[in-house]
C-alpha cells in the first residue's frame, strides 16, 4: 500500500511540473473514454438488443433499389399476391397543416400508415381501436389517430371525435 501511495505522489509531482503535458494527457483520456462510451452505446442499442417489437428479427424495410419508398401500386401488388411475405404494412412520414380546434391550421408531424401497422409492431390502443380494412381503402373518410398528449394539448375539436385510436383518436366527419 505504501508503494502505491509513493507512486501516486511521484505522479502528482511530475504532472504538476509539466502542466501542458498534463492537460494534453487528461484531454486525450477524456476524449478516448467519451468516444468509447458513445460507440459502445450505439453498438449495444443497435446490434446487441433486439427491437422492442414481437418477432423483430423478421421485420424488414423494403425500399426501391437506389433508395426511396416503394410505390403504392407495388405495395398493393405485394399485398394482393402471395409474395412469401407474412405481413405487410405501409407507412410514410411527413407533416400537414390541420385545424385541430384552434383559430387557424397548424403544422402537425404525422405518419400515414396502412390498417395493420399497429398490429405488426405490437402496438395496441389503450382506448378504442385502430384502423379497419375498410378505412384503409382509397376514398374512405379521413381518420386521425392521436396520442392523449396531443389531444389534450391541442384541444382537438369534437367534430373529429369518434372514440378510436392509439390512445385516443378522432374521425373527421366532413371533408374539407
Amino acid at each position: 500500500m505504501q508503494f502505491a501511495l509513493a507512486d501516486l505522489r511521484l505522479a502528482r509531482r511530475v504532472l504538476w511540473k509539466t502542466p501542458a503535458f498534463s492537460l494534453v494527457a487528461i484531454l486525450a483520456l477524456a476524449l478516448g473514454i467519451g468516444a468509447n462510451t458513445a460507440i459502445f452505446t450505439v453498438v449495444n442499442t443497435v446490434l446487441l438488443h433486439p427491437l422492442p417489437y414481437p418477432d423483430s428479427g423478421r421485420i424488414a424495410n423494403i425500399t426501391r433499389q437506389g433508395g426511396g419508398n416503394a410505390s403504392p401500386p407495388m405495395f398493393n401488388y405485394w399485398r394482393e399476391n402471395d409474395t412469401g411475405i407474412d405481413d405487410l404494412t405501409a407507412f410514410d412520414d411527413g407533416a400537414a397543416a390541420m385545424n385541430l380546434g384552434g383559430d387557424r391550421p397548424e403544422l402537425v408531424q404525422m405518419l400515414r400508415v396502412s390498417h395493420n401497422f399497429f398490429h405488426l409492431f405490437g402496438a395496441y390502443p389503450i382506448v378504442g381501436r385502430t384502423f379497419t380494412v375498410e378505412e384503409d381503402r382509397s376514398g374512405a373518410p379521413d381518420l386521425l389517430l392521436a396520442s392523449i398528449r396531443t389531444a389534450r394539448t391541442r384541444r382537438i375539436r369534437s367534430s373529429w371525435r369518434a372514440g378510436c385510436g392509439m390512445a385516443s383518436a378522432w374521425r373527421k366527419r366532413t371533408r374539407g
